[in-house]
């Protein structure tokens, strides 16, 4: 949706501005895996059910270029203590979660990747992260 009036620009972590409304389908996407999270009031909107708990958070780490592994799982293991998950439940589905346990592991994969802007639409959610050092980035 383009605004009726003004621009919304995006500065990115070169120090590049972009017009939001003129950046192509791709740059957005690219743009909402990396420099910008979104945590949804429902984590099964912001989680792949179908796909580990390692693999969700994951999955942020190698749109960003990440390409190791062991690195990526390290990475994940770290994510999952840092949001209190058993970090043996690494290769669990999110499915067997509690609704607890899916939102912080919502958090983990939104801040993996250190976004500059993060949209937290669960009062609980954006509490835990205020309330939370190790969840804060």
């Amino acid at each position: 949706m383009r605004p009726e009036a003004g621009t919304v620009r995006y500065r990115d972590p070169a120090g590049a501005v972009h017009s939001v409304h003129d950046m192509g389908e791709a740059a957005m996407r690219r743009l909402h895996r990396s420099d910008w999270g979104f945590v949804h009031q429902n984590p099964r909107d912001g989680l792949r059910m179908r796909v580990s708990a390692g693999g969700n958070i994951g999955e942020r780490l190698m749109a960003v270029g990440a390409r190791h592994y062991g690195g990526i799982r390290a990475e994940a293991t770290a994510w999952l203590q840092r949001v209190e998950i058993d970090p043996e439940r690494i290769d669990g589905m999110p499915d067997k979660f509690s609704g607890g346990m899916q939102q912080r592991l919502q958090i983990a994969r939104t801040l993996v990747t250190h976004p500059g802007w993060s949209s937290w639409t669960s009062r609980p959610a954006a509490s835990m992260s205020r309330s939370r050092p190790s969840c804060s980035t």
